[in-house]
């Protein structure tokens, strides 16, 4: 049986590209944190970069990340500017299902 959670990644996935994103990867390892899904998107002349975190369940009202999450989010954020050793737009993005059509929703830069 297919988790719940695996069914929704591959409705982001496909909803991300259809508004222009390219998949880099899918439940990829950086600095201790599991990314769901790496995006990156062109923006004029600059590319950018998307942790993408996707929570299965319809969430209702904020934060939908605890302190300690966007903590972690933003050690793998500076991890992987400095693997490129270049600075880089990278954003955290957040995806849940709309609680009543189930349809994606997303945040594309929480911080902001």
């Amino acid at each position: 049986m297919v988790s719940k959670g695996i069914v929704f990644e591959a409705k982001v996935v496909a909803f991300l590209e259809r508004q222009g994103y390219t998949i880099l990867g899918r439940n990829r390892r950086i600095a201790s944190i599991e990314i769901d899904i790496l995006a990156k998107k062109e923006m004029g002349d600059e590319e950018h970069f998307y942790f993408v975190e996707c929570k299965s369940s319809p969430t209702t009202g904020y934060p939908l990340m605890g302190r300690r999450q966007k903590e972690r989010y933003l050690k793998a954020m500076a991890t992987f500017q400095a693997e490129r050793g270049e600075f880089l737009n990278v954003h955290l993005a957040l995806a849940f299902p709309d609680e009543l059509t189930g349809e994606v929703l997303f945040i594309p830069d929480y911080f902001a």
